[in-house]
């Protein structure tokens, strides 16, 4: 999670704004084009996840009769998870929509939702790196150097200038055609083609600074488990502004999201359905599946697929895709997640520390330490003085899978050890209980995200996003908005396009 200056903000609101990148916007009017079907056509929407619910909610607009299989009995939403305890809430799922995401923002006022600001950055809120306990601005950065053994040179940078020379110059170097050509479905450009190979590791250590230079500003920065990831994914990111802009979320839940598109949706979602086997054909789709422990079948002029490609790999396609298709299905990246959510007797952050809205990082241990933004303008000292519940916990890769093996009798007592290193002892008898989501862990989900190894955009990207008869993909695995709430929706969008423009 990038913690810029803003300095640093502005120089890369300079780059992005120089360049004048004239990328293609999926938008709920790219659908205002088409017409309603007259006959009746029927679609089957694998998953109820955001991408499904949108497929759904659309092509019922334009006349279609959608059938909706979810395997969850008891969870309609994927991985929007809001977690509930009495009158507070807290995210295991999507917590924010980056400003510049438009087409979320589109359906979350089409909805007619309010939301507020995310505060994802508060210099009160702490960093603890390599045991040293420092607060989260440049006075606190820089008084962590001396932990890293830098050259006399990198002793003058600033973590922001680390990133600049690496990511953002290569950014820099890009014409704007290229930076276009880095979110389109199909990478042909040689020199983009190239640069798909590299990670972040090669990115930062071809920029010529220290391997310790290089932890300094991973640890700082929380991407240390993305040094292996595709670069691009990184270069995408920054060219639309996710870390610069700022974030909202939505009062009283992001589940909130989900519930207006099953209000809004005609059909009856089939949930305990378990999807075991398609087929696909050139007049239609089908889908096997067994729904309360009986085997059931559907047909329907098209399937669309939005589960995550892990639980997808487990469902029989062998003759339903290509052999290119299903590569892909089975090797595309996904990272790892978990968080932890804390039952807190009050805000004791908000009481000692002056903390509203925000996180701390740790280069271990919890990850991210995000506490709750709804008091960030208020600061109303009862509702500090209240309970609450604290996502003591957000962590990926190998931070996640170690959080994943710890027992969970000993979930609360480990993050009590880990939050008193930056918060008061005399405060951890707060922490009630502790509860743990592990994406990876989850049956129906089978890993958090993707997210792009080296290649995988120029392998495996084109073959996910092909249309392929009359079986469809959707999801934010098919999109180039990984991890992000708009990559489900941009998805569902485009597969929807697609159908209305093969009208049966």
């Amino acid at each position: 999670m990038r913690h810029y200056s803003s300095k640093t903000k502005e120089l890369i609101g300079e780059v992005i704004s120089q360049k004048e990148v004239r990328k293609t916007v999926t938008t709920r009017a790219n659908l205002h084009d088409f017409s309603s079907v007259v006959s009746k056509s029927n679609v089957v929407v694998i998953g109820a996840g955001i991408a499904g619910l949108c497929c759904a909610y659309e092509l019922e607009k334009k006349g279609y009769s959608v059938t909706i299989l979810e395997a969850q009995k008891d969870h309609i939403g994927g991985r929007i998870r809001t977690y509930r305890k009495g009158d507070t809430y807290a995210e295991f799922g999507a917590m924010r929509i980056p400003e510049g995401h438009y087409l979320t923002l589109q359906y979350v006022n089409h909805f007619e939702l309010k939301t507020r600001e995310f505060v994802q950055e508060n210099e009160e809120a702490f960093a603890y790196i390599r045991g040293m306990r420092v607060k989260r601005n440049e006075s606190g950065y820089e008084s962590l150097k001396p932990l890293f053994p830098l050259t006399g040179q990198e002793q003058l940078m600033s973590k922001d200038d680390f990133w600049m020379k690496s990511v953002i110059q290569t950014l820099k170097s890009l014409s704007p055609l290229e930076l276009q050509l880095i979110s389109e479905d199909i990478l042909n450009d040689k020199k983009l083609v190239d640069l798909d190979q590299n990670s972040l590791y090669n990115n930062l250590s071809q920029s010529k600074i220290s391997k310790a230079a290089m932890e300094y500003v991973c640890s700082v920065y929380g991407v240390t488990t993305y040094l292996n990831t595709a670069i691009l994914e990184h270069l995408r990111e920054e060219n639309e502004g996710v870390w610069i802009n700022g974030f909202k979320e939505i009062e009283g839940g992001m589940d909130l999201l989900v519930e207006k598109f099953v209000s809004s949706i005609k059909t009856k979602i089939s949930a305990d359905s378990i999807v075991t086997k398609i087929i696909n054909s050139d007049e239609y789709g089908e889908v096997i599946y067994i729904n309360n422990g009986e085997k059931k079948s559907i047909k329907a002029d098209w399937v669309i697929c939005t589960i995550p490609l892990g639980v997808l790999s487990r469902v029989e396609i062998e003759n339903a895709f290509s052999k290119e298709k299903i590569n892909a299905i089975k090797n595309v990246n996904y990272d790892s997640s978990s968080k932890i959510i804390s039952l807190c007797k009050k805000r004791f952050w908000e009481q000692d520390d002056k903390i509203f809205g925000g996180g701390s990082i740790w280069d271990g241990g919890l990850g991210h330490t995000w506490y709750p933004s709804d008091n960030a303008i208020e600061k109303n000292e009862t509702k500090s003085a209240s309970q609450t519940l604290l996502l003591s916990s957000y962590t990926w890769g190998m931070h996640a899978r170690r959080i994943d093996s710890i027992p969970e009798e000993s979930i609360n007592d480990y993050v009590r050890g880990e939050l008193k290193k930056i918060h008061s002892d005399s405060n951890m008898d707060d922490v009630v209980d502790s509860v743990r989501w592990s994406w990876d862990n989850h049956e129906w989900s089978s890993g958090a995200f993707a997210f792009f190894n080296p290649g995988d955009q120029t392998d495996l990207h084109k073959e996910l996003v092909r249309p392929e008869k009359r079986v469809l993909l959707a999801g934010e695995h098919c999109s180039l908005t990984h991890s992000w709430i708009q990559g489900a929706l941009e998805s569902a969008v485009n597969v929807c396009i697609h159908i209305l423009k093969h009208k049966i």
